[in-house]
């Protein structure tokens, strides 16, 4: 007999009817909706979850009023509302994740600014587009413009607009982070365009500022024909500088050939598009940053840091920031000075003079050292022999000499030691080498001196500051 007939006394069993109860109930229940927010209440999303059996069904009465109940009323999508209800009773499948409504996106203020061409944004002066900052060590090539040429156009901006979340909460509008430049000298503007007032040099300043630079353009060598050069702005020799010549910018000094150096002194970059060669006392002082495909027998200096493509031989360098050889680039048989430290290829060659650099302090305040240093010693030497005088010729304006000499060597004394506890800046300064460095060459980091016995490649050095000796480690 089946467990669901009646039995012999025609009525179900107790036990049976509870039975069909519980799966009456169970065959049959309501719709549901159930709604969830995006963390920061910008977007809405549902599961709709149709009726069971004879339960009540998705209806957009049932759907209006749980929205209303979840406060969400921006940005909803009727036409999906109403599509997925029909789908959910028809189909009777659940569909979870369905984005309801979406709020409305605020609108960023747009500042007013300058749109520079394409050529000077693409070229601004070391400028990295993404995070936009100037990297001003990185400043190299001369953009040169004519009279009257468009160099950047007006942007009046936009507002702001704010935004609205789908509970119709404002959402603040931003600040757009633009690149702001500003016209400088020799620039025009008219009509909102910016034009070169003057033929010269484009260049962006510290404070972004568009400048047109005056420049000295000497379309040949710098010889007899020229004499000496000295200018306060930029100069630009498209052939070479002789040998017995000597240059002086206020700017920048861009070379198109080789550099027979003399005497260079400019007060911002000195590019080389070839090598600067030196002669007996040659002296090349560069506020800026030097840039050269080679340097040989020359004293250069550089506040900013050295760039050198293929190498530099029998020369003294000395910069406040990096001496850089890049990948393939080899020091040979000379001094160096780099506060920030040294990468090459090699450093140096078999059978040539040793090379030694020093990094971690600043040349500048070694130098001042030394100067009091020397100062201070020559007192002394006077003094001593002021002080070997018989008594009978200490005349009171010599005892007064000796005490002003005393004096002035105590506060040289003093001055000399807080230099000197300030003088090694830089301890994490070091010197890397991809290739092979030779054994001879001296390192000293800190004060801290390096002399190798055998020849190491791909290596690192650098100072142990618990140790206090300089180490190496492979790169």
């Amino acid at each position: 007999m089946n467990k669901f007939s009646p039995n012999f006394n025609g009525k179900l069993s107790k036990k049976v009817f509870i039975l069909l109860k519980f799966a009456d109930n169970f065959l049959m229940s309501n719709c549901e909706l159930k709604i969830t927010l995006s963390e920061d209440d910008f977007k809405a999303y549902a599961d709709f979850i149709p009726a069971v059996g004879e339960g009540a069904e998705l209806s957009i009465l049932y759907v209006k009023s749980a929205l209303a109940e979840a406060e969400i009323t921006e940005g909803l999508d009727w036409d999906l509302i109403n599509s997925t209800i029909d789908y959910c009773n028809s189909s009777k499948k659940v569909r979870t994740g369905v984005k309801i409504a979406t709020g409305t996106k605020p609108v960023s203020e747009v500042p007013a600014h300058w749109n520079l061409e394409e050529k000077f944004f693409k070229n601004a002066m070391g400028l990295d587009l993404g995070s936009g900052q100037i990297d001003y060590h990185e400043v190299s090539k001369f953009i040169m413009v004519k009279k009257g040429e468009l160099i950047a156009r007006r942007d009046n901006g936009r507002p702001g607009v704010n935004g609205l979340s789908v509970k119709k909460k404002i959402i603040p509008f931003k600040k757009k982070k633009i690149i702001q430049f500003s016209n400088g000298r020799n620039t025009a503007e008219l009509k909102g365009n910016l034009y070169a007032a003057i033929s010269g040099r484009y260049e962006v300043s510290e404070d972004r500022d568009i400048h047109i630079n005056d420049v000295l353009h000497i379309e040949h060598n710098v010889d007899y024909s020229t004499g000496n050069i000295s200018f306060n702005k930029d100069v630009i020799i498209e052939g070479e500088i002789k040998d017995g010549f000597k240059v002086a910018a206020g700017g920048s000094l861009y070379c198109k050939s080789n550099v027979d150096a003399t005497d260079i002194l400019c007060r911002k970059n000195l590019v080389v598009d070839k090598g600067i060669i030196g002669r007996k006392e040659a002296m090349v002082r560069v506020g800026g940053k030097i840039t050269a495909r080679f340097i040989e027998n020359c004293h250069v200096e550089s506040k900013s840091g050295i760039e050198v493509e293929k190498n530099i031989m029998n020369s003294k360098v000395f910069t406040l920031g990096r001496l850089d050889l890049g990948e393939n680039g080899s020091l040979v048989s000379s001094s160096v000075h780099s506060e920030l430290g040294v990468i090459a290829k090699n450093i140096g060659k078999d059978g040539s003079p040793n090379s030694e650099i020093e990094i971690g302090f600043s040349y500048i305040d070694k130098r001042a050292i030394d100067s009091i240093s020397q100062r201070v010693e020559v007192l002394k030497e006077k003094l001593g022999k002021l002080n070997k005088l018989p008594e009978y010729r200490k005349t009171d304006k010599k005892l007064d000499l000796i005490k002003q000499i005393e004096s002035v060597i105590s506060r040289g004394s003093a001055e000399l030691e807080e230099k000197k506890k300030s003088l090694y800046k830089y301890p994490d300064a070091t010197v890397s080498v991809s290739g092979t460095i030779f054994a001879g060459n001296i390192i000293t980091i800190c004060g801290v001196k390096y002399s190798l016995t055998e020849d190491k490649k791909k290596v690192k050095f650098y100072l142990n500051k618990e140790s206090l000796r300089v180490e190496s480690v492979p790169i």
